[in-house]
């Protein structure tokens, strides 16, 4: 984990109450994922938690079997939830998983950990989710973020006529197809 220097439930002079509230942590895929993030980073408000690997489906599972989860037990210390969000260290929790399939999934492992144990985090206002877009159309003026095909399709549109050699990336994957 890469913390950051403010957090929602210290309360010290050095950070006032409004980096306190804009205190952050991003729960991504990996090392990997997470590299982007911490480089682009605000190293006063926000942190980046890794995980390894997909989460336990904890689905109607007790809270004593989900704590002996080292991945789910790292994620509850870190925000600092064990026994209730009154010291939830950071205002904002944010899910930032790829926009693929094993990010969906992830996804909603995360949103039924805290559905089920912390639904709080949830009704306060607290949990939040990163979506990535899926591509890049892009010629050399213009770039396009589309989050669906239907997106991708009025990009194309939108750049055709002034080339017809542009690229269309795939976002998350370092291959690009030309059209």
């Amino acid at each position: 984990m890469r913390d950051c220097r403010a957090h929602l439930n210290e309360t010290n002079k050095k950070y006032p109450e409004e980096s306190r509230l804009e205190s952050t942590i991003f729960i991504t895929e990996g090392d990997s994922a997470s590299g982007s993030l911490t480089k682009a980073r605000n190293v006063e408000t926000q942190a980046v938690f890794s995980l390894r690997g997909k989460p336990l489906n904890c689905y109607g599972m007790t809270k004593k079997v989900v704590y002996q989860n080292e991945e789910l037990n790292l994620l509850q210390h870190a925000l600092d939830i064990e026994d209730g969000i009154e010291n939830l260290r950071y205002n904002r929790v944010v899910i930032s998983t790829d926009a693929d399939v094993d990010g969906m999934h992830i996804r909603l492992l995360l949103l039924t950990f805290f559905l089920q144990f912390f639904p709080d985090l949830v009704k306060q206002g607290h949990l939040y989710i990163l979506d990535t877009p899926l591509f890049r159309v892009r010629d050399k003026q213009k770039t396009y973020y589309c989050y669906s095909e239907k997106e991708k399709t009025g990009g194309h549109q939108k750049i055709e006529g002034q080339t017809r050699n542009y690229p269309i990336q795939r976002i998350g994957r370092n291959q690009s197809q030309r059209i």
